[in-house]
């Protein structure tokens, strides 16, 4: 765990390049591991996706799924609030509306979209990624020494606070990755639309290195 202490300024509207697509779900249970099929079923549907400039899709995730601190082995149990959400730049958004009223063939799962809509990316003072993507034998440390790296040097601010947790593994037919939840709290807009514009790491075309809003643990994360 990193934690560094300090003030937390008041929040602004900032306006991103970068939007959300959200579709509702209509599918009772989807495979834990569905994140190589349902790119692969987006690419039946949007030729040449994966062409789409920082593109990130995320996992379909349930009740059961601890917030993305955990993941059930075998199957995810969706409730009908479920949503799925890719995260694109602005221009690419209506090319997504192809998937609206329509089934996805994820695996041996038939998962139904409607209500498309789009939502501008707002900024949160604490970010939580479900997947990151770390070496084999690589210590939390280390994976906070790289994000800390990869903040300062490539989008110009310092990390204060962020903690690893849960580990998972994500299969894909060339690779089995071995991955880690990541939470980052007492972030500044434009920290947070950076991060969330940008992700870390590899992989965001099947679920990782993609940060969502999380309610905010700074009250309680650390006692004085």
């Amino acid at each position: 765990m990193y934690w560094e202490e300090e003030n937390i300024q008041e929040d602004s509207q900032i306006v991103s390049e970068y939007v959300d697509v959200i579709f509702n779900v209509k599918c009772s249970r989807i495979a834990a591991d569905h994140a190589y099929d349902l790119l692969q079923a987006l690419n039946k549907k949007i030729p040449n996706i994966s062409e789409i400039e920082n593109l990130s899709i995320n996992s379909i995730h349930g009740a059961m799924s601890g917030a993305g601190w955990q993941r059930p082995d075998n199957e995810i149990y969706l409730s009908k609030r479920t949503k799925f959400i890719l995260r694109m730049p602005r221009q690419f958004a209506d090319n997504f509306r192809v998937l609206d009223n329509s089934y996805l063939k994820v695996g041996e799962y038939d998962v139904y979209l409607d209500k498309f809509h789009i939502k501008d990316l707002m900024p949160y003072d604490t970010l939580f990624c479900r997947y990151l993507i770390i070496d084999e034998n690589e210590a939390e440390e280390s994976i906070q020494n790289r994000l800390y790296k990869y903040c300062n040097d490539k989008l110009c601010f310092k990390i204060k606070k962020m903690m690893c947790g849960k580990k998972h593994l994500v299969v894909t037919p060339e690779k089995t990755f071995k991955t880690t939840t990541l939470l980052i709290t007492e972030l500044e807009p434009e920290q947070s639309i950076a991060i969330l514009e940008n992700g870390f790491g590899i992989g965001k075309l099947f679920g990782c290195g993609i940060f969502l809003p999380y309610k905010s643990i700074a009250p309680v994360a650390v006692k004085n």
